[in-house]
């Protein structure tokens, strides 16, 4: 478990966990597709998780989905970072199917 705390969600403390299958966009980036970070995902975590539901942080590179999940071992976050791509008008869009960073959380 890392030490460094996350701030509360929903006056909650969670900590980064399952470091192993982290993939720091900044330090070891990772290119998923949605979908393939989603089954990844499911490997790791308990067989009983159930989503309850998302949040999303939009910065000006990438979006954050937090994807919150229940289950008999505690309450976990999935966290997806999302690259935003430019179009020709150099508009700013996140590219929803590309992962690049991947990380979890689990409640205090």
């Amino acid at each position: 478990m890392r030490s460094a705390e996350v701030p509360s969600i929903n006056d909650k403390k969670y900590w980064y966990v399952l470091e192993d299958y982290t993939y720091a966009c900044e330090l070891n980036p990772t290119k998923l597709t949605y979908d393939e970070a989603i089954k990844l995902s499911s490997k790791v975590l308990p067989k009983d998780i159930k989503k309850e539901r998302e949040k999303l942080h939009d910065a000006e590179e990438y979006l954050i989905r937090s994807i919150i999940y229940s289950s008999s071992k505690g309450n976990f976050i999935v966290q997806l970072v999302q690259p935003k791509i430019e179009d020709e008008n150099l508009k700013k869009t996140t590219d929803v199917n590309s992962v690049i960073g991947l990380s979890y959380l689990k409640e205090e």
